[in-house]
């Protein structure tokens, strides 16, 4: 909750934390810090994170897109957003950035801007 509310570097802190005290569910929460390090601005901590995922479900696949253009890395990008797009063909960045539970109006821009940037339809 505290990635979604502008907190990502708190929320990351936390995550890092329960990963070490569960490390037995450190692949479930994989995501969770994936989401929250790249909120933080850290891309390739992110990627780190989802490439942790043994099958990446669409948004993880999306978010790592995005990691992926942030880092101007566009081929690879690509990719990826094929990937989410193979999985969810009517994938959109407004539907999935609504669907997130940002609490501030401006939280989301960061992520909006990496997912065009790794090559998502809006």
């Amino acid at each position: 909750m505290l990635t979604w509310a502008g907190r990502a570097d708190e929320g990351v802190e936390l995550i890092e934390r329960a990963m070490r005290l569960d490390p037995h569910g450190k692949m479930e929460r994989a995501h969770l810090l994936g989401s929250a390090v790249y909120c933080a601005g850290r891309h390739k901590a992110s990627l780190f994170a989802y490439r942790q995922i043994t099958t990446p479900r669409y948004d993880h696949c999306a978010i790592m897109a995005a990691c992926l253009g942030q880092l101007t890395k566009s081929a690879d990008a690509a990719s990826l957003a094929n990937a989410t797009l193979s999985q969810k063909p009517n994938f959109s960045i407004e539907d999935y950035v609504n669907s997130l539970p940002f609490v501030e109006k401006a939280g989301p821009n960061h992520l909006v801007e990496g997912l065009r940037k790794g090559g998502l339809p809006n």
